[in-house]
C-alpha cells in the first residue's frame, strides 16, 4: 500500500469507528433518536449513510465497481425496520438481513473496511493522480476524492457526538 493511500484508509477508518463508537450501547429507539425531529440525522441514518458515501466514494468511483448506492434510502434508514426498501439498500451492500439492526449496519462497517483495504492496497500513484468522475461532486482527482471522503465522514463524527451527547443528556 502507498504511504499516501494508507494514510487516507487509516484516516477514514478512524473517523468511521468513532461514528460507530456512538452508537454502542443503544437500543432501536435510541439509535432513531433526533434532537430536532425533522431537521436532523439520527445515529443510526449517520452509521447507514456513511456506509453508502464511503462505498459510492472508495469502492465504486475510486476502486471501479459498480456504484449501487440508494442515498433516499440511507436518509430513510430506521433501526429495527422490516421496511423493504430497508432491507433492500442491505441486500445491495452484500448483507441480507430481515431487519436493520446495529448489529447489520456495524457487519456492513466491518465488511467495507475489508474492502477499502483491497482498494486502497492496490491504488497506484497514477489513479491517485487521475481524474475521475463522481455522480454529486463532478470530476475530481484521486487524492481530491480521498480527502472528501476522510473530510466528510470526520464532518459526521462530529455529528454523531453531538447527537449522542443530546441524548445522553435528555436521557439522564
Amino acid at each position: 500500500m502507498l504511504p499516501e493511500s494508507k494514510l487516507y484508509y487509516d484516516y477514514i477508518c478512524t473517523a468511521v469507528d468513532r461514528i460507530f463508537a456512538t452508537l454502542e450501547g443503544l437500543d432501536a429507539e435510541q439509535l432513531n433518536w433526533t434532537p430536532i425531529a425533522g431537521e436532523t440525522s439520527s445515529l443510526y441514518v449517520l452509521g447507514v449513510h456513511i456506509i453508502g458515501n464511503l462505498r459510492q466514494g472508495v469502492i465504486s468511483v475510486l476502486g471501479g465497481a459498480p456504484d449501487v448506492r440508494d442515498r433516499d434510502a440511507e436518509f430513510s434508514a430506521i433501526a429495527g425496520s422490516h421496511e423493504p426498501a430497508h432491507v433492500t439498500w442491505v441486500i445491495h451492500h452484500g448483507l441480507l438481513v430481515e431487519q436493520w439492526t446495529l448489529t447489520s449496519v456495524s457487519e456492513q462497517w466491518t465488511l467495507l473496511k475489508e474492502e477499502m483495504q483491497s482498494v486502497f492496497a492496490r491504488v497506484t500513484q497514477e489513479q491517485l493522480d487521475r481524474e475521475y468522475s463522481h455522480p454529486r461532486r463532478g470530476v475530481v482527482s484521486g487524492h481530491e476524492l480521498c480527502l472528501i471522503m476522510a473530510t466528510h465522514a470526520n464532518e459526521h463524527v462530529g455529528h454523531a457526538e453531538l447527537t449522542r451527547q443530546l441524548l445522553d443528556l435528555e436521557q439522564g
